[in-house]
């Protein structure tokens, strides 16, 4: 790890950050009224109501359109999106190694050392949800860390005013 420091900083500091002793906990968080609130459904409530009310609303009025036709089971389908093991293994190997572990807990290291193996199956899985149009639950799922980045910690939200 210390030959490699220069090029992959990020595993030195997160060997560090998990043998440190000291960790930074979130909360309590100050809610509109100015009370403190420290249960963890709480904060999460307010830190969501933070995250959307600074979120970019994106205009919906200017999207393209997907082309759709009948399928041979006479339901309707998205015909213009084709995946293939060739795209497939492009994005493999665009993943990050030092990028941490997403809701499923793989890292992108593995995903990206067995891509030659899991082109195929993730084709035919991405092919399937786009002919059916159903996506699993679990991949609507995130973990979302907050990240102080100044300003008062008791605060979801510094106002600008």
């Amino acid at each position: 790890m210390a030959d490699n420091i220069k090029n992959d900083s990020k595993s030195f500091y997160a060997y560090v950050r998990g043998i440190s002793k000291a960790t930074k906990k979130i909360g309590p968080i100050a809610n509109s009224q100015g009370e403190l609130v420290d249960s963890s459904e709480g904060m999460c409530e307010l830190l969501n109501q933070a995250f959307g009310e600074v979120f970019t609303k994106e205009d919906l009025s200017d999207r393209p359109e997907a082309k759709w036709e009948y399928s041979e089971n006479g339901g309707l389908g998205l015909c213009d999106i084709i995946i293939d093991e060739f795209r497939i293994m492009q994005i493999l190997d665009k993943l990050r190694e030092d990028k941490a572990a997403g809701a499923d807990e793989l890292v992108p290291r593995f995903l990206s050392k067995i891509k030659h193996q899991l082109a195929r199956p993730l084709t035919m899985l991405f092919n399937n949800i786009i002919k059916s149009g159903q996506v699993a639950a679990d991949w609507k799922e995130a973990n979302v860390v907050p990240v102080f980045k100044g300003g008062s910690r008791n605060v979801a939200i510094d106002r600008l005013v």
